[in-house]
């Protein structure tokens, strides 16, 4: 209850997301995310392709199992795949 919750927290710190990983980040990646601007997403995947904080937000594969995150037609990809997920989107590096 909300009483409880006043008398014995104090602070409350998330420890998921963003520290353990957006799944939002594998869509930049793929398919690019014009948020809303009037821009094609593959437009601007090229950009955030190329920003080193899209790679720090990815899922932590130690804190996260073989669920799936990405799913296509042919294949699911899970934190642990994503050797596999870079290179069948044409993205190794």
């Amino acid at each position: 209850t909300q009483v409880w919750k006043d008398a014995h927290i104090r602070e409350w710190v998330a420890i998921s997301a963003p520290w353990g990983g957006a799944n939002k980040e594998l869509q930049d990646f793929a398919s690019g995310d014009s948020q809303g601007l009037p821009v094609k997403p593959l437009t601007v995947r090229i950009a955030q392709r190329s920003f080193e904080t899209n790679f720090w937000m990815l899922p932590v594969p130690q804190w996260h199992d073989s669920a799936p995150i990405v799913t296509t037609p042919s294949r699911n990809y899970s934190a642990q795949d994503y050797a596999a997920f870079f290179r069948d989107i044409g993205h190794e590096s």
